[in-house]
């Protein structure tokens, strides 16, 4: 009876001193942290810890290893309906 081979373990990668986490989509080790976008101004990206790979372009959270889409949709959607009830509370002021 002939044994299977062991399984296949993908560890990831380690980090390396002086670059980014490891891009999970691509495996690319040339990320960096992001500062600023379009969607989160300056708070947005530190709130979630984004990270964008120089080789894909792909941004994500540096903790999770996951992709942010979802949550700059619930961050906008949130700072969407603050700034209608903001509107709504000085327009009800008079």
């Amino acid at each position: 009876m002939a044994s299977s081979p062991p399984p296949v373990v993908n560890y990831p990668r380690p980090h390396l001193e002086g670059q980014g986490p490891i891009c999970p989509k691509c495996q690319g080790n040339q990320t960096r942290e992001v500062k600023y976008t379009w969607w989160g101004g300056l708070v947005g990206p530190k709130m979630m810890n984004l990270q964008k790979c120089e080789a894909c372009r792909f941004q994500f959270n540096r903790k999770t290893n996951k992709g942010v889409l979802n949550a700059i949709i619930a961050y906008n959607v949130i700072l969407l309906a603050i700034a209608f009830v903001f509107l709504f509370a000085v327009a009800n002021m008079r």
